[in-house]
């Protein structure tokens, strides 16, 4: 999978567990997050079908937020997310 990018050291103030729940559960998790961090923050949502990553791509674009990057950790994903407004 070519977004999947190796982890970098920037600090995250939120994790959101999604794993085991299906789509769109991990996008509804961002959303309910997103409130939950200040301008800057940095939001981490865990999940299991890679196919969320691009759901959360969308996503990010029409929020107008920051897609950080996507992470593969041995069996589930994960997708940072810097809030910008």
């Amino acid at each position: 999978m070519s977004d999947v990018v190796s982890k970098d050291d920037e600090p995250v103030t939120l994790e959101v567990d999604a794993s085991g729940k299906p789509r769109p559960m991990p996008t509804m998790g961002a959303v309910k997050g997103l409130d939950y961090i200040e301008v800057g923050e940095i939001m981490e949502i865990l999940f299991d079908d890679p196919l969320c990553i691009q759901d959360l791509k969308n996503w990010t674009v029409l929020k107008k937020q920051e897609f950080i990057g996507s992470y593969q950790h041995e069996t589930n994903y994960s997708v940072r997310i810097r809030r910008l407004t």
